[in-house]
């Protein structure tokens, strides 16, 4: 991902213009200004192993749950969600809201953000964004690396996955389509119109 791209995930309402990119950083860090329609946002309750998180509420009301205590946060406010948190947010205002999101490290975390907005951009999602069973059980054992799913007792779900994959592969589905990895952004905005101030 490189400043100034855009990416869009007509599902979830997410609308993130890349501030800081990957490219940039070699993988260690991006930086997204993230537009949320009023209800959207990352519905799913989930963990990242090895990942920290943080964003800055810019513009409306943002709440979210961190281990189970929900919160919610208006403009200049900060949350922090460290490795390992149970997370999920959403706009929870009446209009768009915009957070700075920040992520360490970045580069698989990109690869499995793209292939989420490629399917929802090709209506293999649900209208919140979430894939079928059969995809998440693929995409779940591709990026255990970067995520994990509230979805039960970590070994159920292993076990569970693992049964779903056959059937997965039969239908021609993959954990990670390269395709959806190399597809170019829905647009590109000038680098010097980003506000890149304390990158």
């Amino acid at each position: 991902m490189r400043a100034g791209e855009v990416y869009f995930n007509p599902a979830s309402g997410e609308r993130g213009v890349v501030v800081l990119g990957t490219d940039e950083t070699g993988g260690k860090r991006i930086v997204i200004d993230l537009h949320l329609r009023a209800g959207g946002g990352m519905l799913a309750r989930h963990y990242h192993p090895a990942i920290h998180e943080q964003f800055k509420v810019i513009e409306g009301q943002i709440s979210c749950t961190l281990n189970g205590v929900e919160r919610t946060a208006g403009p200049g406010e900060t949350v922090d969600i460290p490795a390992g948190t149970l997370h999920n947010f959403w706009n929870s205002g009446a209009s768009e809201g915009l957070i700075r999101f920040d992520v360490q490290p970045a580069e698989r975390f990109a690869e499995l953000i793209k292939n989420g907005f490629a399917l929802a951009q090709d209506g293999k999602t649900d209208a919140t964004g979430k894939p079928s069973m059969l995809q998440i059980a693929l995409m779940a054992r591709e990026f255990d690396d970067v995520v994990r799913y509230d979805m039960g007792p970590r070994i159920v779900q292993q076990i569970l996955f693992l049964v779903l994959t056959p059937f997965a592969k039969l239908k021609g589905l993959k954990g990670s389509y390269p395709e959806y990895v190399s597809r170019p952004a829905v647009e590109t905005v000038p680098v010097e119109t980003l506000d890149r101030t304390g990158l």
